[in-house]
């Protein structure tokens, strides 16, 4: 699913920084709980792997809570909230 991300809390700026907006983030919901989040920049593009503890709909997006780190540096962890508009595709 492809979207909107903005970061609305973390308590670990080293790993996602508080009001950061990824204006192109694919949620990729692979498992249960457990999900990747690719982040597309016009330099970079970042995997990070996301824990969903809480979901909660609202309008015309959702707020995810839950921990996250970036793929692959399991040991530097964050738990934040974000909110995810995703894209709506004309057909």
């Amino acid at each position: 699913m492809q979207g909107k991300l903005k970061v609305l809390e973390s308590d670990n700026c080293d790993v996602l920084k508080e009001k950061k907006v990824f204006e192109n983030a694919n949620i990729h919901f692979s498992g249960l709980n457990t999900h990747r989040i690719t982040t597309e920049g016009t330099k970079y593009q970042k995997d990070y792997i996301f824990i969903i503890e809480f979901a909660t709909v609202e309008a015309s997006s959702l707020a995810f809570e839950g921990e996250i780190h970036r793929a692959g540096e399991s040991a530097s962890k964050a738990y934040v909230t974000v909110r995810f508009t995703p894209f709506l595709l004309k057909n």
